[in-house]
């Protein structure tokens, strides 16, 4: 629709059946962002969240992959509290999942599991300043702590067929970013790293495109000597990836790339050379490491 002096379209996103566009906007007020469906044909616009308090916007959202709803962020009820919302793409009544917040306590993103059936996020949200996993129904219902205590940094993926979470955190020693795997819906977390000592920290992690394993960039063996492992995302024996690494070499965290049938990984390091970045291959599962790159 025309919008106010000064405003914009923030974010959009087409649904998975080309038939509708969902869009932030502040499009009833200059200084209020709030979300809306349209047909992608264009004609009647339906605002999808509910009323926000003074000072709130709708601050994300994502599409379920079924296309069916939509989850949002927004200070719909308190302001600058980030809580989460869903909603039939159609329109309708939003119901909130996420659940009451402490004093002080924010959440910080979510995730939609593959099936559209759940909603995974992280927050602060029953204890200030412990930043926990949580997993509730997408139509709304009763929440579940899943990270077991731990203080999570980030999420890493769920798997395609959405029963697990992989995600970072620290836990007995604060300082310490290890990687965990968890049930969707709860349960025991396992730990799929080594353990590691006071200043080492698995650095990066990606999950497999299959949701079978999980290769990681850890200095599990020398301070700062960032290698790269490759672990079942359900946990077990973990192999190193990368060859033998120069004095002063490391993988690059970040760099990792799965193909796209997941049977191999790419990443750069300076493997050879001190300070001299290479591209190397190597299945996922272990074997003959392959420099890509010419010298």
């Amino acid at each position: 629709a025309l919008l106010p002096a000064g405003a914009r379209v923030e974010q959009f996103v087409i649904a998975p059946d080309s038939g509708r566009v969902v869009y932030r906007a502040a499009q009833d007020s200059a200084t209020v962002t709030e979300l809306y469906v349209v047909p992608i044909a264009g004609g009647a616009i339906t605002k999808l969240n509910g009323p926000l308090v003074a000072g709130g916007d709708v601050a994300n959202f994502q599409i379920s992959p079924d296309g069916s709803r939509i989850v949002y962020q927004a200070d719909q009820i308190t302001d600058n509290r980030g809580e989460i919302f869903g909603v039939l793409i159609t329109g309708g009544v939003p119901v909130k999942l996420s659940g009451p917040l402490v004093l002080g306590g924010n959440l910080f993103g979510f995730d939609i599991t593959p099936d559209s059936s759940r909603v995974v996020y992280r927050g602060d949200q029953q204890v200030n300043s412990l930043f926990e996993l949580y997993s509730v129904p997408i139509t709304g219902g009763a929440f579940t702590t899943i990270s077991n205590g731990a203080n999570v940094v980030a999420t890493v993926g769920i798997t395609p067929d959405s029963t697990r979470v992989v995600y970072l955190a620290t836990f007995a020693i604060s300082s310490v970013v290890e990687l965990f795997s968890v049930g969707v819906s709860g349960g025991p977390s396992v730990q799929l790293n080594t353990p590691l000592v006071v200043g080492r920290v698995v650095a990066d992690a990606r999950l497999s495109p299959d949701g079978s394993r999980v290769v990681y960039v850890a200095d599990e063996a020398i301070d700062e000597a960032f290698e790269l492992f490759s672990v079942p995302t359900t946990g077990g024996p973990r192999v190193k990836l990368n060859g033998a690494l120069t004095t002063g070499g490391a993988v690059r965290s970040g760099s990792v790339t799965y193909s796209p049938d997941g049977t191999r990984v790419v990443y750069i390091a300076d493997q050879q050379t001190d300070e001299v970045f290479e591209l190397f291959s190597v299945p996922v599962v272990g074997g003959v490491n392959t420099k890509l790159n010419a010298p």
